[in-house]
């Protein structure tokens, strides 16, 4: 049993909790390797660090944040386990022929022996991308007969990975993703591996760096960032792809995972290809893009924090005296929810929006929520968690009391309160019906048509949108699913080499002892040779009727025939007896 091991009662606990004791872990990986990943999407960090719990069977987080404090190897094994370096050559092999088609040929048609290619591969994991890309751009280079000067920057956070990449070296693997042809051209066979060769290996520069506050590489060709984006919110991405807008040369082009888009930022790049997510780049590139702002947790002065605590509290009992009134008189009804759609705390009578279901009690605002409210609310708070901007739903109607209550729904972030990531208000305006004669007022049809495609087209953007953040989380779980499998696919080989080696220890234990059987059967058979010929010299010795001693090198008596006992006395001799002094005086009398 570990240590910090909560209770069972702990676990519910806990559980509600463990978004506040997310940022104590990221303050804790922050000191240690200095990277910052609380702009990473939560669902993927939960389960990172509920997998590394279930490793050292810890069921409570705030226990392992106990152990964490105490054991900076795990803080690192932490930080290890949520870079998920999946990847291998020529992923989407369809994608990097629409690239090895439509852009490779467009970057070396105007490159002349004094200029560059540039390229940037950030999160190149243990660098298969990095590679596949300057095969793809030597296999040009010999088609159209240019020999420009290659530069390929992978870059990753991850250290370890980094150091795999530079080796160039892959198991016998990769040639399910490799042709044949490219293997015997640009790979060296030794022994169960793949070396990349010279010519590929000296294209690519490998070095290790954070995307998030690192400086960018410039005068880009082509950036290839695949599936890195989908484990960042929306905050970081908004960051990261005006970025690569202002990296890229004019006609740049940007290369995004399948599960990626370029969202708002239609207007800096013009689509190549939309199933492969290739894009080019357009427009002039903006200098304040490169701007990050300042990391959480250390973004005020704690002197600041005191000061305008202390303003705070001074004003906080006439504060209270009016916010009370205005909130029982003046506010709409409202709920504020976390991250799992948990109501977590109620204000004003909601029942016209909200009504608990039948079966087992619970708070999920999705299950509680009215049937014509429902859909459009999911889809409503998909988008603010991934937007982290305030979002309005307009002129829904609930039915209510044989009648309808017509209310717009106000779904807004909570990020004015420390500790408050992850929480979401949820607001009911409810609005009085229109009267009788505007009920009565008879619209134009190309009016009443024009509304209804309106509204079909919002709706359908909202089926998109949440869609799309469907369709990320399930790449996100699928690229962990990949690491996973990976780690256990290397755990049952070095259990397959481990059952091997005792195999053969067992095969070598058995030799050994059919061995000793052997030689234990030889001896079996001496012994009874040797038994049969003492029986045999027994016998010959009484036939002969001669007295006979057998004396040892001590003068002991070894062994004698009966005849003897008519010279010597004997009787009270033993076989290997010292003689009596009589004895050895008859002895010489007889010499």
């Amino acid at each position: 049993r570990h240590p910090y091991i909560g209770g069972a009662a702990e676990a519910p606990k806990a559980k509600e909790k463990f978004a506040g004791f997310v940022d104590k872990i990221f303050m804790l990986i922050r000191s240690q390797t200095g990277h910052d990943l609380s702009h990473y999407k939560r669902n993927t960090i939960r389960r990172r660090i509920e997998r590394r719990m279930a490793v050292h069977q810890i069921g409570n987080v705030a226990d392992y944040v106990k152990y964490l404090q105490q054991n900076n190897a795990e803080v690192e094994s932490l930080f290890k386990d949520m870079l998920i370096t999946v990847t291998n050559f020529f992923r989407d092999p369809e994608a990097f022929e629409v690239l090895n088609k439509k852009v490779i040929p467009g970057i070396l048609a105007d490159k002349t022996p004094d200029s560059a290619v540039r390229v940037w591969i950030p999160g190149c994991a243990t660098g298969e991308e990095a590679y596949s890309v300057a095969i793809l751009i030597a296999e040009n280079m010999a088609r159209l007969n240019v020999r420009p000067t290659v530069q390929i920057f992978a870059t990753d956070i991850d250290k370890d990975a980094i150091e795999y990449a530079r080796q160039g070296i892959y198991p016998e693997s990769i040639a399910a993703d490799v042709s044949k042809d490219r293997l015997k051209n640009f790979f060296v066979k030794e022994d169960s591996v793949y070396r990349i060769k010279k010519q590929i290996r000296e294209m690519v520069v490998c070095a290790a760096q954070n995307l998030i506050k690192d400086a960018p590489f410039s005068r880009l060709d082509l950036v290839c960032c695949r599936n890195v984006l989908i484990y960042m919110d929306s905050v970081l991405q908004k960051k990261i792809l005006p970025l690569f807008h202002y990296t890229l040369n004019p006609g740049g082009y940007l290369f995004l995972g399948t599960s990626e888009s370029i969202g708002d930022f239609a207007d800096r790049f013009s689509a190549i290809d939309t199933k492969w997510k290739i894009y080019q780049h357009k427009g002039a590139p903006h200098e304040k893009d490169v701007k990050y702002p300042v990391l959480p947790f250390y973004d005020r002065p704690s002197d600041v924090r005191r000061a305008d605590a202390a303003a705070e509290k001074s004003r906080i009992g006439i504060r209270e005296l009016a916010e009370r009134v205005i909130l029982q008189n003046y506010a709409p009804p409202c709920v504020l929810v976390n991250d799992r759609q948990e109501i977590l705390y109620f204000h004003g009578n909601t029942e016209k929006f909200l009504t608990p279901p039948a079966g087992e009690a619970t708070f999920n605002i999705l299950k509680m929520a009215r049937d014509e409210l429902r859909y459009k609310l999911s889809t409503a708070l998909h988008r603010t968690a991934k937007e982290k901007k305030s979002i309005t739903i307009r002129g829904l109607q609930v039915k209510h009391n044989d009648g309808f209550v017509h209310v717009d729904i106000v779904i807004r972030p909570v990020i004015e309160a420390a500790g408050a990531e992850g929480l979401t208000m949820v607001i009911f305006d409810s609005r009085e019906p229109p009267g009788r004669e505007s009920k009565k007022k008879k619209y134009p049809e190309e009016e009443q048509t024009d509304s209804r495609v309106r509204a079909l087209e919002q709706e359908l953007q909202s089926t998109r949108e949440y869609l799309q953040t469907t369709i990320e989380e399930l790449e996100t779980s699928n690229e962990e699913l990949k690491s996973t499998n990976e780690e256990l696919q290397s755990t049952n080989e070095e259990l397959q080499s481990t059952n091997e080696e005792l195999e053969t220890s067992r095969e070598e234990l058995h030799s050994t002892n059919e061995e000793l059987e052997t030689v234990n059967s030889e001896l079996q058979d001496k012994v009874e040779q040797l038994s049969t010929a003492n029986d045999d010299l027994n016998n010959l010795l009484s036939s002969t009727q001669i007295g006979t001693l057998f004396l040892d090198m001590n003068m002991r008596v070894k062994r004698y025939t009966p005849p003897v006992k008519k010279i010597f006395n004997l009787t009270i001799m033993r076989t290997g007896a010292g003689l009596t002094p009589s004895f050895r005086r008859t002895l010489r009398r007889l010499r």
